[in-house]
């Protein structure tokens, strides 16, 4: 990711981060895989003043029910 914004350093780049799955419960040790991805890509893309994070919440009433795309709700938080 790092070498595409540098590549597109004339581009705005807008990168969403990872939701967590919550399908599995909380404790399923991905969840806190995509923590630890979602906290160093910030950190990382942070420096370079074409990029810009969204945060994903991880609410699940913005979700559809399989909790892969958000809903309506989730469009209007977001959109």
């Amino acid at each position: 990711m790092k070498n595409f914004v540098t590549n597109h350093n004339q581009t705005n780049v807008i990168v969403m981060n990872v939701p967590c799955i919550c399908d599995f419960g909380p404790k399923l040790c991905v969840s806190d895989e995509v923590k630890v991805y979602n906290r160093m890509s910030k950190k990382h893309l942070k420096l370079f003043r074409n990029t810009c994070v969204i945060e994903v919440d991880s609410n699940m009433d913005l979700f559809t029910r399989h909790s892969l795309h958000i809903n309506s709700k989730g469009k209007e938080t977001y959109c």
